[in-house]
């Protein structure tokens, strides 16, 4: 535990800091939230805060694990499925692209300032092992799914890749137009969910 906290104190700092950063980094974003709001938010000093953490970009990585973990938990009832149809692994993406879309944590890594300023003061092995463990626990779905006979055999890399390549669409709402935006993921999904869940 941090020096000069109880046990219970020092829990009950670190959830402060987690409810009052996540609400001042999805107003503020990374950059522009200071030591200084969070401390302040939280009731202790600056100098207590780095007991805690080691910046307030370690602080948000904390969260981000936290937000994908959860996203993870919404996401298991598809991804449990033994055999999903085309109709389920269809809303399993919608589920996905919406989860993510209105996620403000999420949503600032595809700001490139803000990925930066973030990869800056976090390591790169660490940033990089998010991707990592999505590969590593989409994979051997996939495959089961391959074995399963209900999904067609590409390379899960590929069809991991492709589907990430789909979740990024939620980045072009404004290009692909507000009004035709819900149809036209909806018609995306569908699409990519028949080309690669096989039918009976």
């Amino acid at each position: 535990m941090p020096r000069g906290f109880s046990a219970d104190e020092s829990d009950k700092i670190m959830a402060t800091l987690k409810v009052k950063g996540r609400s001042l980094f999805a107003q503020y974003g990374i950059r522009k939230t200071s030591v200084a709001q969070l401390t302040k938010a939280a009731g202790i000093s600056q100098g207590s805060f780095y007991r805690f953490v080691e910046s307030k970009e370690h602080l948000f990585y904390q969260l981000l694990g936290e937000e994908e973990e959860r996203i993870k938990q919404t996401l298991a009832p598809f991804l449990k499925l033994e055999q999903p149809t085309v109709d389920s692994f269809k809303q399993m993406l919608l589920t996905a692209v919406y989860e993510v879309e209105n996620s403000a944590l999420l949503s600032l890594l595809f700001i490139p300032e803000e990925y930066e300023a973030l990869k800056r003061k976090v390591d790169q092995l660490h940033l990089d092992a998010h991707t990592l463990d999505d590969l590593e626990e989409l994979q051997p779905i996939i495959k089961r799914w391959q074995a399963n006979g209900c999904m067609k055999h590409i390379e899960p890399e590929i069809i991991t890749s492709t589907v990430r390549a789909f979740m990024l669409q939620s980045l072009h709402k404004h290009e692909i137009g507000a009004a035709w935006y819900d149809k036209t993921i909806e018609v995306m999904a569908e699409s990519l969910a028949a080309y690669l869940i096989k039918r009976g």
